[in-house]
């Protein structure tokens, strides 16, 4: 995108114009009138033009050589030409309403306005990246996503911005926009999960436009209060593990079927006893990658495995009557967090809330917090927030049973920022509850 920013000069009743000899197209249509205007008038009045026909074919050609190339680049990154017009006429409306905030709040009866350049491209039917040139005096991200939401109107209504951040060499500022109104949760019918399988095996679908990316962030928070679906998704993603090869411990001071299961244990003792097994197994398999001369597990094909801790608040609780335990439980948890990561172990730490009693110990949290999915009144909450997804401003909402905010650092753009998140929805669940 020309980084070039447009001017808009005031006309004589106060009003911004862009002229519209700034378009290539006016000057093509010009020229297309120029050349057959002297054909037809050398022909009529016997006139010799051919200079001027010449010269108005030369640049008539070399302007729909350029306007062609520069439609078919549209239409191919924007998957389709309707799907061109479309960003050609969101981005319009967003320098319009970037140019009347400049008018308003700026640059009232200045002779011009400079305004920054905007492209849109459509990523696929429901989202569409959004690039705004930085211009001086333009910081604040948020009255920009104010702007660019209110200039959706109409059949862009439906889009808002999701996500926005400064470019890499710092010249853009980019927005991601949604289909806010597009449901992007998975139905799992008659507890088939295949459909949401993935081909790659470290890869775990979670929503149409979410997949966890455990290579990159291999740990997992998950908070939820009761009836707020976590122990549904829970399901969801016990079973997809172990479709996709994934090795399973459950670890749950409540005690449930998935301890038995899944080869874990309910005893506070024994729980830590298990994980300092599993510690020492982390540093067999590091010592494993080393000795092999690679960097990671996937390069030895060593399988997944997934530590999932259940009811973190209430194995505190039972710890905090015994300190020896509970600082062999603070040493395990922050040794499988911190060096866990390139062996291939996995620590998926579910809890109701997300503050210190509650959860991880502070010195565990590091890694914990860039995979965090926050479900029901905990996505609500600013200590959970706090403590999971600092540094936020996240307006007030209700959020419905398997609804709630998700962060995924390298899960693309969009998720870098808390977002909001449907769980997978099983048709047939509907009377076991969290």
């Amino acid at each position: 995108m020309s980084n070039l920013p447009r001017y808009y000069f005031r006309d004589k009743n106060g009003y911004y114009n862009y002229s519209l000899f700034n378009y290539p197209v006016i000057w093509w249509l010009i020229t297309i009138a120029g050349y057959i205007g002297c054909n037809f008038l050398g022909k009529k009045f016997l006139l010799n033009l051919n200079y001027f026909e010449n010269i108005s074919g030369i640049v008539a050609l070399t302007l729909t050589v350029f306007l062609f190339v520069k439609l078919i680049r549209g239409v191919k990154e924007n998957h389709g030409l309707l799907k061109y017009l479309s960003s050609l006429m969101i981005a319009n409306d967003v320098r319009r309403a970037l140019l009347n905030g400049m008018n308003v709040n700026r640059v009232k009866d200045a002779p011009f306005i400079e305004v920054p350049n905007v492209k849109a491209t459509y990523q696929d039917d429901n989202s569409i990246l959004l690039i705004v040139g930085k211009l001086v005096g333009m910081h604040d991200l948020d009255e920009l996503s104010e702007d660019i939401n209110s200039s959706l109107r109409g059949n862009y209504s439906k889009f808002a911005v999701v996500s926005s951040s400064i470019s890499v060499n710092g010249i853009n500022f980019e927005f991601y926009l949604e289909n806010v109104e597009q449901s992007y949760r998975f139905v799992v019918k008659s507890g088939n999960i295949s459909p949401f399988l993935s081909k790659n095996k470290h890869e775990i679908k979670l929503a149409k436009n979410l997949i966890w990316n455990t290579i990159e962030t291999p740990m997992l928070s998950i908070v939820g209060r009761t009836r707020s679906g976590k122990t549904v998704f829970s399901e969801y993603l016990l079973k997809v593990m172990e479709k996709q090869g994934w090795k399973i411990n459950y670890y749950s001071a409540k005690g449930d079927i998935y301890v038995r299961k899944f080869h874990g244990q309910s005893e506070p003792s024994k729980i830590v006893e298990s994980l300092e097994k599993w510690l020492k197994i982390m540093k067999k398999r590091n010592k494993k990658i080393a000795d092999a001369g690679v960097k990671t597990y996937v390069d030895i094909d060593l399988p997944d495995i997934a530590l999932v801790i259940d009811e973190i608040g209430l194995l505190n609780g039972q710890l905090a009557v015994d300190a020896k335990l509970k600082k062999r439980w603070e040493n395990v948890i922050t040794g499988l967090m911190g060096a866990g990561a390139s062996s291939g172990i996995h620590v998926i730490a579910l809890s109701q809330r997300g503050t210190k009693d509650f959860f991880l110990p502070p010195s565990a949290l590091v890694n914990a917090r860039d995979a965090v999915i926050m479900l029901g009144l905990s996505a609500d909450s600013g200590d959970d927030r706090r403590s999971l997804m600092p540094g936020f401003e996240i307006p007030h909402r209700a959020y419905g049973q398997g609804q709630g905010l998700a962060r995924f650092v390298t899960s693309g753009k969009r998720w870098e920022e808390p977002n909001f998140y449907e769980a997978p929805y099983f048709e047939d669940y509907n009377n076991k509850k969290d």
